[in-house]
């Protein structure tokens, strides 16, 4: 029991290794959600070819902007196009049927308006 959870956590420290140097290339790490400016609707979008993530406009879906949410503490970004702090939603938590009906990808602009 104790060598397999061993092998386990090798494996997880191997997986979190691999994502940083992902990260570090600019490619996504799938280890979050694609994330969205409610404010201005820039959004982030992953290249089919090399699966480099890249921000653009909804009407623009493979033009590169140029632009990067900046990472924040606390599971939140800054929109680089209009300054909006967005949050990182738990995609466990958010509600299926909302996420299909709205078409967009989940996340939200500081805490909930409601």
């Amino acid at each position: 029991m104790k060598r397999g959870l061993a092998k386990l956590r090798a494996l997880a420290t191997e997986i979190a290794a691999l994502q940083a140097k992902a990260r570090a290339l600019g490619l996504f790490a799938n280890d979050r959600e694609l994330l969205e400016c409610p404010d201005c609707g820039l959004l982030e979008n992953v290249a089919a070819g090399g699966g480099g993530l890249f921000t653009c406009r909804p009407e623009l879906l493979d033009e590169d902007t140029g632009l990067r949410f900046e990472e924040l503490p606390g599971c939140r970004f800054r929109c680089p196009a209009c300054g909006a702090t967005v949050r990182e939603v738990d995609s466990t938590s958010a509600p299926t049927a909302k996420k299909i009906n709205r078409g967009k990808r989940p996340c939200r602009a500081r805490k909930s308006r409601s």
